[in-house]
């Protein structure tokens, strides 16, 4: 099954953090396939470390809710003050995962439960892009 390229603002970067390496992979893929820019960490303090390391701008954080160390939702309120207009994609294999809710509601994050199909992926995600862009106050 082919992924199809949905439309990205040119130029965007994405971390990607799991603790699993075929889910990154799996992401990964299907975000290039966009033209997305991409980094990849196993652990939220790994994924820290490299947005540090690198100085990189972050536009879209893919992160698994459960990790070892730090959670995701941690992890996003860490970034939040460093990338106030970060779009938050969550995923977890528990679809009643009451981080999940708590995310969505207070962190304005969407939740993608696995395993999911690739064009599933790329679908939340040009969902997260458009709908993070009409929210943004009007001057």
């Amino acid at each position: 099954s082919s992924v199809r390229a949905v439309p990205v603002p040119e130029g965007l970067t994405a971390l990607v953090v799991d603790d699993d390496a075929r889910v990154i992979k799996a992401i990964q893929r299907a975000l290039e396939v966009s033209h997305v820019r991409v980094m990849v960490a196993s652990t939220a303090q790994e994924a820290l470390e490299v947005l540090g390391r690198t100085g990189a701008q972050c536009d879209l954080l893919i992160t698994d809710l459960d990790m070892p160390g730090m959670t995701g939702i941690e992890l996003v309120e860490r970034l939040r003050p460093q990338f106030p207009s970060l779009r938050v994609l969550l995923v977890s294999g528990y679809t009643e995962d009451p981080a999940a809710v708590r995310g969505q509601e207070q962190l304005g994050a969407a939740f993608l439960a696995k395993p999911f199909k690739p064009a599933q992926l790329m679908e939340r995600v040009a969902d997260l892009l458009a709908r993070r862009n009409r929210s943004r106050p009007r001057r």
